[in-house]
């Protein structure tokens, strides 16, 4: 294990909140599996948060909804709705 690895990897949703909590990686709906080569990450993980704290809250609440869907068809339906408000032009 590399000095890397060992240190904690922090959820930058929330630190653009003034928060500090542990990203909860393989169990939070944006994170993306590794493969072979690449190991997982954060799907949000590369957005710049600074001075955007209402993007972020927004983007908490959608990984609540997201944590909380039971069924396949409530998962789908959060995920159109989060690319329908990244892409409204899209429409």
């Amino acid at each position: 294990m590399t000095a890397a690895s060992e240190t904690p990897l922090r959820c930058r949703l929330v630190e653009a909140l003034g928060r500090s909590e542990s990203c909860p990686g393989a169990r939070c709906p944006f994170w993306e599996p590794g493969g072979a080569v690449l190991p997982g990450r954060c799907a949000v993980g590369e957005i710049d948060l600074g001075g955007r704290a209402e993007f972020a809250s927004w983007l908490l609440s959608i990984r609540d909804e997201l944590e909380a869907a039971r069924a396949p068809h409530d998962h789908r339906r959060v995920w159109r709705e989060l690319r329908r408000r990244l892409h409204p032009d899209d429409e």
